[in-house]
């Protein structure tokens, strides 16, 4: 059985965050900078989100009946339990799991593994009351995380 795959980007404890509000931001226009890379939207009601870039990755590459034991548990190897959280809570990860025994090795999910979930390195936040841009690093991230959010606000921006 395989052990579930963490590959961070750069370093550890989880610690750098940088926001900015993006008032009327479209999810579309941060999906459009990120193409190319790993990318993902979710909305519910008038709340949504959209991210990209990865900061790190959990990957389980075979099926198995612990995969959910095990993601939590590379989860927190790749965040670092030493790390500060987020103003808000715990970094949040994306990802799914195949609730399938043995996927399909045909079909649409074929090139899906059992279990993903990325760190994002970016991600908007939209509401009612308005859109906020969050940049994410490891420690020792800060001039990277103010970089991007810098690059990230006129690239929305130009965009739009």
């Amino acid at each position: 059985m395989a052990e579930p795959v963490q590959t961070p980007v750069s370093g550890t404890p989880f610690a750098r965050t940088r926001r900015v509000m993006t008032p009327g931001t479209d999810p579309a226009l941060l999906l459009h900078v990120f193409d190319g890379h790993p990318r993902g939207f979710w909305g519910r009601g008038d709340r949504w989100v959209a991210w990209g870039g990865a900061l790190g990755e959990v990957t389980v590459p075979e099926s198995d009946p612990d995969r959910f034991a095990r993601v939590r548990e590379a989860a927190a190897r790749l965040l670092g339990t030493e790390g500060a959280p987020l103003a808000d809570g715990t970094p949040r990860l994306f990802g799914g799991f195949s609730f399938l025994e043995r996927p399909e090795p045909n079909g649409s999910w074929a090139a899906f593994p059992p279990a993903r979930f990325v760190l994002p390195g970016a991600m908007v936040f939209g509401g009612p009351e308005g859109c906020t841009l969050v940049v994410q690093r490891f420690a020792g991230g800060d001039a990277e995380a103010e970089a991007e959010a810098d690059r990230l606000v006129v690239a929305l921006r130009d965009a739009g």
